[in-house]
């Protein structure tokens, strides 16, 4: 046999330090794999907890989310995801907010939550101008003239103004407190959320436009509704009063007090007034044009054309209780007077 024979017959000799470098190409490709597998894992993961924590239907599956839930199904926004006003708009932000999110899960399956449930944060102007123009100049009814992009430059947030569009204000107004969030349906969403709930406050506008030294004229928001006889300059102080003991829910259709619901008993003029900080404040500082120096000699001609019952809404008759008035003033019909008759009711002197 030649020397090629020979050759071809000798045994292979593995060069030094292969089966190392084999050894160490495999532990790459395991490694890339458990790297790969793992960012696989969290791929469906973070997919999983964004489809649960965006899915709206499943917040009713929480007996504490149940008030929200319902309120938002009854709202104008019922076909938007709750995700889409509370959860950032970006990508990161979002997945964040998911993750954090789960503790809510957590705590629920663990008992440890508490009710109302409270929102991180504010939902964000970004979150509204994703779907609203700032551009609007007036309200779908066409009797309101709001600039929205003005008061955006002013850094009015939407929330400011609307944030009882999905829920009805219902924690503001302690609704969850007085029925159990496992109560709530959507018969009891409809019957505690009324349109005047949903709809920005009169209140609002004139306190922020106060605050901002803003024209509160009607005619200068409102487009149909002039400004009453009893609001013109020259009759506010004389006027305004009467028309109010006329019907006091003419009043509380503009100064609206979030405390005191939507309906009014004339006949409850005084409580009205005390418990509205809008009147009150006002009340308390300043004197009816007929409270001269002269008044305590005058004021018992008042008193016999039969106006008592005006001075009782600032003024008790007896001593209150405890040597205070709550939000009336401090001088009081007894401190001066002996016994006598004020309509039906009987009062002494203490």
């Amino acid at each position: 046999m030649g020397p090629e024979a020979d050759q071809d017959s000798q045994p292979f000799v593995e060069k030094p330090g292969s089966r190392a470098k084999k050894r160490g190409l495999r532990g790459k490709w395991l490694l890339f794999g458990a790297v790969a597998i793992f960012f696989i894992i969290l791929a469906a993961g973070a997919f999983g907890v964004n489809q649960v924590v965006s899915n709206s239907s499943l917040c009713v599956n929480c007996h504490e989310m149940r008030p929200e839930y319902y309120t938002w199904q009854l709202s104008s926004h019922s076909k938007v995801a709750c995700t889409d006003c509370h959860l950032p708009i970006d990508s990161r932000g979002r997945m964040a907010r998911n993750f954090a999110g789960l503790r809510l899960i957590v705590k629920h399956y663990l008992g440890n939550y508490q009710v109302p449930i409270l929102v991180w944060q504010p939902v964000s102007q970004d979150n509204c101008l994703a779907c609203h123009s700032k551009n609007r100049q007036a309200t779908p009814s066409g009797d309101i003239k709001i600039s929205h992009i003005n008061h955006d430059n002013k850094g009015v947030g939407c929330v400011s103004c609307h944030s009882g569009v999905a829920h009805g204000r219902i924690v503001e107004r302690g609704k969850i407190s007085e029925v159990k969030p496992q109560d709530w349906n959507q018969q009891l969403a409809a019957k505690e959320v009324q349109s005047s709930d949903i709809k920005p406050k009169m209140i609002q506008c004139l306190t922020c436009h106060r605050e901002w030294k803003v024209s509160t004229q009607c005619e200068k928001c409102h487009s149909r509704i002039p400004t009453p006889p009893s609001h013109l300059p020259g009759t506010w102080r004389t006027m305004h009063g009467k028309a109010a003991w006329e019907d006091v829910n003419q009043c509380s259709h503009c100064h609206y007090e979030q405390s005191l619901g939507d309906n009014f008993d004339k006949q409850r003029v005084s409580d009205y007034i005390r418990a509205n900080s809008f009147c009150v404040n006002c009340h308390l500082k300043y004197k009816p044009p007929n409270h001269t120096a002269t008044w305590p000699h005058d004021h018992s001609g008042e008193v016999i054309r039969g106006q008592v019952p005006y001075c009782i809404v600032c003024h008790d008759i007896n001593k209150p209780q405890g040597g205070t008035s709550p939000n009336g003033t401090f001088t009081y019909c007894n401190k001066c007077h002996g016994q006598y008759r004020v309509g039906d009711r009987q009062v002494m002197k203490i």
